[in-house]
């Protein structure tokens, strides 16, 4: 998240107002989590709780370069959402398989797209681009676009925060924190059918925002959700909203001109653990701007059975014998993780312990070839596992 400054009318208090008005009252069966003491460290080993642990070099070349991974990274396919296109690449060997569109005015083409999702059998790709009263859809298959999904509920289409494709037929939609839409999420059909939906108390637009966003994400055949600057994280069951876990965190305090916070996000859920992200970060607000930098970022795994809360310290991946540091975790809803670095990143990491680290001679050799097959510009590498 890089710093950046905006015209800000009370962002904490727009916050705290929406956080509490979507909180419910159920506490059944709910974890208390404390991010900031009582838990203990550990070091991970990938092939120790994820299976088909793959590294994915994308190609590189003119008609592919990525500045920034953003999209989707799945088993079969991988869709980077860039400012100027959309780019589709093999999940398989990382090639670049076409341009799926590109920013415009003309047909499929796009402003911004803010809210994407792949099926689990990595057929068909929807999104929202920003105003627009429909979702396209995307044939990866056939590589071709088929018939829009139109919205069942128009106001607030200006934002659209995130979609979920909960069955083949059925979409489960959440709107931006501050749209028009009367309903915090709702349900509607491939055909553009409205099912159901939970209502929210409108929320006045600030006239701009900084802030840590919402989270709205399956995991295991549920949906969960965490309002925007929540403590709390949510199970979702069409309309009905029950507590799951609540999380403690040190207080904000002042120093000098910026105010030191932090937030605990709900990354993942796949049987008995729940995988967390810490994030601390600072804010400086004044009449006229306020900028919003994050500092670090801390990944925990909370174990159900037992409530026992670990924090990752180390990440290995033992068959290139790497410690994967500086890590960012990514879920998908197929049990699929994913890290990704720079290229530059990932070979300044490999020389920093090829040169200080004790590894065996076969992985070093093995290490050697891999950085020499990367070059400084080269796309991104990625390392995606299934979670077992």
């Amino acid at each position: 998240m890089k710093p950046f400054t905006l015209i800000a009318i009370s962002i904490i208090l727009a916050a705290f107002i929406y956080s509490c008005r979507e909180k419910d009252t159920s506490k059944a069966d709910m974890y208390s989590i404390n991010l900031t003491e009582g838990y203990s460290d550990t070091t991970l080993h990938l092939e120790d709780f994820a299976e088909d642990v793959r590294l994915i070099r994308l190609e590189t070349s003119k008609q592919c370069l990525i500045s920034y991974l953003r999209g989707h990274i799945g088993e079969k396919h991988i869709i980077v959402m860039g400012r100027e296109n959309m780019l589709h690449f093999s999940a398989d060997d990382g090639s670049f398989i076409g341009t799926i569109t590109q920013k415009g005015k003309g047909p499929y083409e796009f402003n911004y797209i803010e809210a994407w999702e792949v099926n689990e059998n990595g057929q068909k790709l929807i999104y929202h681009d920003q105003r627009k009263s429909y979702i396209n859809c995307y044939n990866l298959k056939d590589q071709k676009f088929e018939d829009p999904i139109k919205l069942a509920i128009d106001e607030g289409a200006d934002h659209l925060g995130n979609i979920i494709l909960a069955k083949d037929t059925l979409l489960a939609i959440k709107r931006g924190m501050f749209s028009g839409c009367k309903y915090l999420y709702f349900y509607q059909s491939t055909t553009g059918r409205f099912i159901e939906g939970r209502k929210k108390e409108p929320v006045p637009h600030p006239g701009a925002w900084a802030g840590i966003g919402a989270t709205f994400k399956e995991a295991g055949n549920s949906i969960f959700y965490q309002p925007s600057e929540s403590d709390t994280l949510f199970s979702i069951e069409g309309a009905k909203m029950k507590s799951v876990a609540s999380f403690y965190l040190a207080q904000s305090r002042k120093d000098g001109e910026f105010t030191m916070k932090h937030h605990g996000s709900f990354l993942y859920k796949y049987k008995n653990r729940i995988f967390l992200r810490k994030i601390n970060y600072k804010t400086r607000i004044t009449k006229k701007s306020a900028r919003i930098k994050s500092l670090d970022f801390e990944y925990f795994i909370f174990n159900t059975n037992n409530q026992q809360l670990y924090r990752i310290d180390s990440l290995y991946y033992d068959r290139l014998g790497l410690e994967l540091r500086d890590h960012k975790l990514r879920f998908r809803h197929e049990n699929l993780f994913a890290i990704h670095y720079q290229a530059m990143e990932f070979k300044d990491m490999i020389r920093e312990q090829l040169k200080n680290g004790d590894i065996p001679v076969a992985k070093r050799e093995r290490l050697k070839q891999l950085n020499g097959k990367i070059s400084d510009n080269d796309n991104p590498i990625i390392i995606t596992a299934r979670c077992k």
